[in-house]
């Protein structure tokens, strides 16, 4: 099963640690309002081998999917866009529930971050017994 899901959303939490790590946490909406999306990513700017640390969940009417971040990296946005980072992370779908209780599979997404907002595109890559 794919699905892809485009939404929109605050910056609820960003941090920015001395060892150069950023994270950020986004609460949003797919635009029809189906999908609710929590993200948390966190990235360094300055070790390469990081993978970073992260988790999304993805509340709908038939269930909630739960991945866990494998790798993600970062850079600044171009100003065309008005992004000031674009993050691209990739998931392990790891679970959910209804369902998707017992789904696996793979999440892509693509975030961006403009000041306290979050632009997203995910893909999601499930399968469900």
């Amino acid at each position: 099963m794919e699905l892809v899901i485009a939404f929109r959303g605050e910056v609820v939490e960003r941090q920015e640690l001395l060892n150069g790590t950023q994270s950020v946490t986004v609460d949003g909406a797919s635009a029809g309002g189906e999908w609710r999306v929590v993200a948390t990513v966190a990235w360094n700017l300055g070790v390469l081998e990081y993978a970073g640390e992260g988790e999304v969940e993805l509340a709908g009417g038939e269930g909630d999917v739960y991945a866990s971040l494998i790798e993600a990296a970062a850079e600044a946005g171009e100003r065309e866009d008005g992004a000031d980072w674009v993050v691209r992370a990739r998931f392990e779908v790891d679970g959910g529930t209804g369902r998707f209780e017992s789904a696996s599979g793979t999440l892509e997404l693509v975030l961006r971050l403009i000041g306290g907002q979050a632009e997203g595109d995910m893909a999601l890559n499930l399968n469900v017994t």
